[in-house]
């Protein structure tokens, strides 16, 4: 089987990257012939695909970037002969014949996620997301339908459902979860002592930032009851004062999880949070939003807390923390390596399928 993979970063830091490139790692794995259409590809990945390089400037704001980015993608992959060609963006939609959703504009604007700051760079920042937002929706409604479309939820899968009308295939692929390792006491001891924590009370940690469309606001409310002990780590944090809380910054988020009886995730809308299935494969319980991707899998599983949109945190908190480590391995494994490999390949060889009778 001959598998294009397109995105402009393939393996790397972003969590989309890393994403891309476990797809190629595991079409590798199932003897596929993989070629690439990326502007940075991770350098094992490199040495084991045919790489066709797309440079993206890096210089323009980030919408237009990724639109020139896009159109040239689109004439790469438009000159390449493969089984599946497999996109990521929405504005290559029609130049493939699978694409997997990662993001819905359209659907977190609905569910009250707007842009933060203020004055002019919040503006501008407006004013971007306005334009993504009609960009997305009209390649979305003016898709071929023998385009099969993946997601990496099925929250997102049925909000493109309510918006898009059913899309052909619809399986869904979540990022997969690291192997089973679940938070040993003398590790979460020991991480407690590092960040000066007092014993007795139940341990949240929170990764997502200051950032509104995470939650922030509650967790800055639940920091304030004294109630718990609240870890408050991510970006743009410098600065920032959390009363009752304590503020880590940017740290690894391993450091956070391994010290937390419950990691929080009340984002406004999250299709597939990392850090959410991080947790689980340590064995840490959470509390996500009822617009969060792992919603399904908490609940199937017990895994934790569905935040209903009057519940309170602390409440959830304490509920969450009386989930063990089996639940959460439960649901973890709902997503592993292993299973999402299976699907993944099951995808291509449908979308291969269809495709064979009009082969080349």
């Amino acid at each position: 089987m001959r598998v294009l993979l397109a995105h402009d970063r393939v393996g790397g830091s972003t969590g989309m990257g890393r994403f891309v490139g476990w797809m190629a790692r595991a079409a590798l794995d199932a003897d596929a012939e993989v070629t690439l259409v990326a502007d940075s590809v991770a350098p094992e990945l490199a040495s084991e695909c045919r790489v066709v390089s797309v440079r993206a400037l890096r210089r323009l704001p980030t919408l237009a970037d990724s639109l020139n980015w896009c159109r040239s993608a689109a004439a790469a992959i438009e000159r390449i002969d493969a089984d599946v060609k497999h996109v990521h963006l929405a504005p290559l939609v029609n130049h493939g014949n699978l694409m997997t959703c990662h993001h819905l504009a359209r659907a977190a604007w609905d569910r009250g996620v707007r842009e933060d700051g203020r004055g002019l760079s919040r503006a501008l920042r407006e004013a971007e997301a306005g334009l993504k937002r009609r960009l997305d929706d009209r390649a979305y409604r003016g898709r071929r339908l023998d385009v099969a479309i993946s997601f990496v939820s099925e929250l997102l899968r049925e909000e493109f459902r309510t918006l898009y009308g059913e899309p052909r295939d619809g399986a869904v692929l979540f990022p997969p979860t690291s192997p089973f390792q679940p938070v040993a006491p003398g590790e979460r001891a020991a991480a407690r002592r590092r960040l000066g924590l007092a014993e007795g009370k139940l341990v949240a940690g929170y990764l997502g930032g200051n950032d509104p469309r995470k939650g922030f606001a509650r967790v800055v409310e639940l920091a304030a009851t004294g109630s718990l002990e609240v870890l408050v780590a991510g970006p743009r944090l410098d600065g920032v004062v959390v009363p009752g809380g304590h503020v880590l910054g940017y740290v690894d988020p391993d450091h956070v999880i391994e010290a937390s009886d419950v990691l929080l995730a009340p984002a406004l809308f999250e299709a597939a949070g990392v850090a959410v299935g991080q947790a689980l494969s340590r064995g840490v319980p959470v509390v996500v939003g009822p617009a969060n991707g792992w919603a399904g899998p908490v609940a199937r599983h017990g895994a934790g807390v569905v935040l209903g949109d009057l519940g309170a945190l602390a409440d959830a908190v304490v509920a969450a923390a009386q989930a063990g480590p089996e639940a959460c391995r439960e649901a973890a494994a709902e997503v592993s390596q292993g299973r999402q490999a299976v699907e993944l390949i099951n995808l291509y060889e449908r979308v291969a399928g269809d495709r064979a009778p009009h082969a080349r």
